[in-house]
């Protein structure tokens, strides 16, 4: 049988192995976070109306947004 353990109780884990605590912060208040990457509106409809002239406009779908990576937009 496999367990899957929530996160949180993984990172308790490793800080009990290594004998120390952890925090997460998420608010950013601490360390300002790195904005997120946002795709180019022209880009995008370039690309839209390209694959839509080589596809055809029947053989088209957008996708719908989904966190992938922060590395490729």
């Amino acid at each position: 049988m496999i367990f899957i353990l929530p996160n949180y109780l993984l990172y308790i884990g490793q800080a009990i192995v290594h004998r120390c605590t952890y925090e997460v912060d998420f608010t950013g208040t601490k360390h300002p976070s790195i904005p997120p990457k946002v795709n180019d509106a022209r880009i995008s409809e370039h690309v839209r109306r390209v694959s839509i002239g080589i596809l055809g406009e029947g053989n088209h779908e957008l996708s719908p947004s989904f966190m992938g990576s922060e590395d490729f937009v």
